[in-house]
């Protein structure tokens, strides 16, 4: 990036300092002074609203309790072990359902990835351990009933008849 003689550098935007923790090389904020900074602001607001409230609250919860449960087990929850994972899980398998044993899980690999550690979600110890619990403690998953009749020879016995007409008619 060229300057002009007696113009001062442009300023960084402040959410790219925050994102960048001062961590970034003289050369790298050199370039993000201008309008790479400026995209790269954009998509640091982008990422923040990625997630709802809502799974932000769950994902602070969830990743709290597994903290607390590595602590009362004197193991480290970051990096933690996939087979630490696998007993976690297994721990909350008879209290949980599939869908809340899914988002612990999910809170658990967003904070390894997040601190740069590797994350395989098939990792065998993991994965043996959910088919397990679900297959134990888990409900199959059901399909809703749908809310109409599946045929149109049910349908047309479920429409009522309108006084004075001579065919049947779908009041809703």
């Amino acid at each position: 990036m060229t300057e002009r003689p007696g113009s001062s550098p442009p300023a960084i935007p402040a959410s790219v300092v925050r994102l960048a923790a001062g961590a970034l090389p003289a050369e790298v904020l050199a370039v993000l002074a201008g309008p790479v900074g400026e995209a790269v602001a954009q998509a640091a607001g982008y990422v923040g609203r990625a997630l709802s409230e809502n799974t932000r609250r769950a994902d602070v919860s969830d990743w709290r309790a597994f903290c607390s449960w590595c602590e009362a087990g004197d193991v480290a929850a970051l990096p933690a072990a996939p087979v630490v994972i696998g007993g976690h899980l297994a721990s909350l398998a008879a209290t949980l359902g599939r869908s809340g044993l899914r988002r612990r899980l999910a809170a658990i690999a967003h904070h390894h990835r997040q601190a740069g550690h590797p994350w395989e979600t098939r990792q065998p110890a993991i994965s043996a351990t959910m088919r397990g619990t679900l297959t134990t403690h888990g409900k199959p998953a059901r399909r809703q009933p749908s809310p109409r009749p599946r045929s149109s020879a049910c349908w047309r016995a479920a429409a009522p008849t309108w006084p004075g007409s001579a065919t049947r008619r779908c009041c809703w």
